[in-house]
C-alpha cells in the first residue's frame, strides 16, 4: 500500500512539468482536482508506517520516468498521431526491456502466450488512447483521471475475482469519481468558451 500511495505523486510530476516544460497554465481548479483525487486514493490505500525502504526511491524514479513520457507524447502530439507516437515507444521500448529480460527468461506457455498477448494488446489500446486526449486537451487537465484506476481494479476485483470493496474504498472511490467528473465539466466550459466562430461567408 505504501508503494502504490507513492506511485500517486506521477500527476503531481507530470503537472508541474507540464507547468514548466510544456507553457501550460495551471489553474486553481486542476490543482484542486489533482488534491482531491490523491486524497480520494489514499482513503483506499490507506498507507501505514513502516519506514523508509530503498524501493521507495525506486518508485519514485518510476514515476519521474513516466512522468517524463507523458510530456513527451504531448509534445510528440503537436506534429504526429497518436498511432504513431505509440509506434515509437514500442520500437524503441522492445529491445530495451529485451535485454533486461534475457537476464531472467522463462519461456511461456502457450496459455501464457494468450494472456501475454492479450495485455499487450490492452497496453497498446491504452496509450493510443491516452496520447489521443493528449492531442485534444493540457496534459496537466488529464491527470485527475489518473486515480480513476483504483475504481476500475475495484470493480474488475468485485466482478471477476469476486472480491467485494470496502467501506473506505466506497468513500475514496467517490471521491476520486466527484473530483475527475469536476475536472472534466470545467475543461469541457472552458473549451466552449474559447470556441469563436468563422466570419459570415457571402457578405452576409
Amino acid at each position: 500500500a505504501d508503494v502504490t500511495a507513492l506511485a500517486l505523486a506521477g500527476p503531481l510530476f507530470v503537472t508541474v512539468g507540464a507547468l514548466f516544460f510544456l507553457g501550460e497554465i495551471i489553474r486553481a481548479r486542476r490543482w484542486m482536482a489533482l488534491s482531491f483525487g490523491a486524497f480520494g486514493a489514499l482513503i483506499i490505500i490507506r498507507p501505514g508506517l513502516e519506514g523508509f525502504s530503498i524501493g521507495f526511491l525506486f518508485v519514485i524514479l518510476s514515476q519521474i520516468c513516466a512522468a517524463g513520457s507523458k510530456l513527451f507524447a504531448k509534445h510528440l502530439t503537436r506534429s504526429d498521431s497518436a498511432i504513431t507516437c505509440s509506434a515509437y515507444v514500442a520500437i524503441l521500448q522492445t529491445p530495451i526491456t529485451l535485454i533486461a529480460a534475457l537476464f531472467v527468461w522463462v519461456t511461456p506457455s502457450i496459455e501464457q502466450l494468450f494472456w501475454l498477448a492479450a495485455i499487450g494488446i490492452l497496453v497498446a489500446m491504452a496509450h493510443i488512447s491516452m496520447v489521443q486526449a493528449f492531442k485534444f486537451a493540457d496534459v496537466s487537465a488529464m491527470e485527475p483521471f489518473h486515480f480513476l484506476r483504483l475504481i476500475w481494479a475495484a470493480t474488475i476485483g468485485l466482478v471477476v475475482f469476486g472480491e467485494l470493496p470496502g467501506l473506505w474504498t466506497w468513500v475514496g472511490g467517490l471521491i476520486i469519481v466527484a473530483s475527475s467528473s469536476y475536472i472534466a465539466r470545467r475543461e469541457a466550459r472552458s473549451n466552449n468558451s474559447t470556441i469563436t466562430l468563422p466570419p459570415a461567408l457571402g457578405g452576409t
